[in-house]
């Protein structure tokens, strides 16, 4: 029968391996929440293809941050919004008056 600490030092080992191979989620995750913050070796990239080949969480997460950048890009700026609000003059003018008069 095999010590829980044999089987941690072989677990730990497993792991060091394998992050050496195959990125940490921790890493990946940042890479994909900041894309742009540096080009990737070659190494990187691939290391990154191969934990995404593998790893269904990253992957999902990869696929959210992917429709949170494509809505985000189809959402108009602050700029582009219309400057009215569809409220006409004499309810702006009551709506300031009334929050004017709470103010007092």
């Amino acid at each position: 029968m095999t010590s829980e600490k044999a089987l941690n030092e072989s677990n730990k080992k497993t792991t060091d391996w394998v992050h050496r191979i195959i990125l940490p989620c921790s890493h990946v995750t940042h890479l994909l929440s900041y894309p742009a913050c540096r080009k990737l070796s070659i190494r990187e990239r691939i290391a990154l293809h191969v934990h995404l080949f593998v790893c269904g969480w990253c992957s999902r997460y990869k696929r959210q941050v992917q429709r949170l950048r494509s809505t985000l890009d189809r959402r108009p700026s602050d700029t582009e919004a219309p400057a009215s609000s569809g409220l006409t003059p004499e309810a702006r003018e009551r709506i300031r008056h009334t929050l004017d008069g709470k103010r007092s």
